[in-house]
């Protein structure tokens, strides 16, 4: 049930190793160890390509079995931070329209449609793609939106038809970027945005905590850099015109219950919030690990 890979970005096949799997073979297509909220620490094996620098999984589940687990998975944990996760979204939503301020917009991987929400449907006709099948159902059933229960290349969309795409936590989960983003150049009009985030592998905290770093998660495939995201952008055609740290919002009760991976001492923290009443507290801050690009198709 793996698979070995190739660098998506250069194509090499010579890596070195940078972190060891700890993955427990006999909990493949276990869909409660890839929720997005899950405090696990585990990861498949890391590596570098020793020609461009793409850091990456391999081996790693195979497509079709993560596919399935993304189409399943349920996170109840995730979704009650809703208030927090749209506090960060205000931040994307504020630093998207200095570019565009309306149009037909794509969120690719949308999750539960929240970033969707925040843009003024007067303004922003929205459309969604989210394979995961509970998530896609909130986002229609609850707020309404546009949600198709897919992944992005299911989609029959209409070539040049939108004036941004946006890819928020989803080119480091995908099994091929690249292509991903190829097809996404295809979509959007004639100097439209794509804007991307995703973890910042080369961050200060990333290499200070090595594979500790909270975003060394099992369902992370790939692990981008400043270099190696605007290498990959230009090669599917886009011109990076913002490259940022974006500002993020959590609670208190949210980060503990992350931080148990590492020790059981979080167990105790977490526990301690809720009972102190501070679990929905709100943390406003830049973690300087995650990176966000607006790009402009060229």
């Amino acid at each position: 049930m793996f698979e070995y890979v190739e660098c998506n970005l250069c194509g090499a096949d010579d890596y070195e190793v940078v972190y060891p799997a700890t993955v427990d073979e006999y909990t493949l297509g276990d869909v409660d160890l890839y929720r997005q909220s899950d405090p696990n620490n585990l990861n498949c094996r890391i590596v570098k390509c020793r020609s461009c620098g793409l850091t990456y999984a391999n081996p790693r589940e195979s497509t079709e079995l993560m596919a399935d687990i993304y189409r399943h998975v349920e996170d109840d944990v995730y979704l009650e931070q809703k208030p927090a996760k749209d506090a960060s979204y205000r931040w994307n939503v504020e630093r998207l329209e200095r570019y565009a301020r309306g149009g037909r917009i794509l969120d690719v991987g949308c999750g539960h449609g929240f970033f969707l929400s925040l843009l003024e449907p007067g303004r922003w006709e929205r459309v969604g793609v989210e394979p995961t099948r509970a998530a896609a159902r909130y986002g229609r059933d609850a707020l309404g939106l546009d949600i198709r229960p897919v992944f992005l290349a299911e989609n029959d969309l209409p070539r040049e038809h939108f004036d941004v795409v946006t890819m928020f936590h989803v080119l480091e989960h995908v099994a091929d970027p690249k292509r991903d983003l190829r097809y996404v150049y295809e979509l959007l009009k004639p100097g439209g945005y794509l804007y991307v985030e995703f973890p910042d592998v080369s961050s200060v905290f990333a290499r200070w905590r090595k594979r500790r770093w909270w975003y060394v998660m099992r369902f992370h495939t790939y692990y981008f850099n400043r270099a190696t995201a605007t290498r990959m952008l230009a090669e599917t055609g886009f011109v990076p015109v913002d490259v940022h740290q974006p500002v993020k919002t959590w609670t208190l009760g949210y980060l503990a219950h992350k931080l148990r991976a590492y020790g059981d001492y979080f167990n105790f923290a977490e526990k301690l919030t809720r009972a102190l009443g501070l679990a929905n507290v709100p943390l406003r801050i830049n973690p300087r690990d995650i990176l966000g690009i607006i790009a402009r198709k060229d």
